[in-house]
């Protein structure tokens, strides 16, 4: 069995999305509409990305300490004024960036991410999975729409 090198070459690639539904979230949607949120799966520089913002949560705060001779008050002033604290672990630094990516409908920031986390914890755990599972399946074949005309 060989891959289609061919194939694979010639094939146009689109966004994996799934809606998921929230519906504790129901007050931030119209009243006739469903609440969900659509997520996407992650491109491979988007995921290194995600996984850099966990490495870079940790460098920030070893950073911080050697800059301000590790002066407590000093390493609390800096990590303030750079908007890092002790406080975010690293697996919500790299699920913050991960939201932040993978929300398509409503498309998310990252401050609006840390304002969904903090207020909706489990729908944003939730929701960042799913954006893993989708990018663990890959991005989908787009399939060319078909230039016959059928006959009437």
């Amino acid at each position: 069995m060989s891959f289609d090198l061919k194939g694979f070459r010639n094939s146009q690639f689109g966004d994996r999305t799934e809606s998921v539904p929230v519906p504790d979230l129901k007050e931030w949607f119209d009243e006739d509409d469903e609440p969900a949120i659509v997520v996407r799966g992650l491109t491979a520089e988007e995921l290194a990305r995600t996984n850099e913002a966990a490495e870079r949560n940790k460098n920030i705060n070893s950073v911080v300490e050697a800059l301000s001779g590790r002066r407590q008050d000093k390493v609390e002033a800096m990590r303030e004024m750079l908007g890092v604290t002790d406080s975010v672990p690293n697996d919500l630094a790299k699920r913050l960036e991960q939201f932040a990516y993978g929300t398509v409908d409503p498309d998310m920031d990252h401050e609006l991410a840390i304002k969904f986390a903090e207020n909706y914890p489990v729908e944003f755990y939730q929701l960042t999975n799913k954006i893993m599972e989708l990018t663990g399946q890959g991005r989908q074949i787009v399939k060319k729409k078909s230039t016959k005309q059928t006959p009437q």
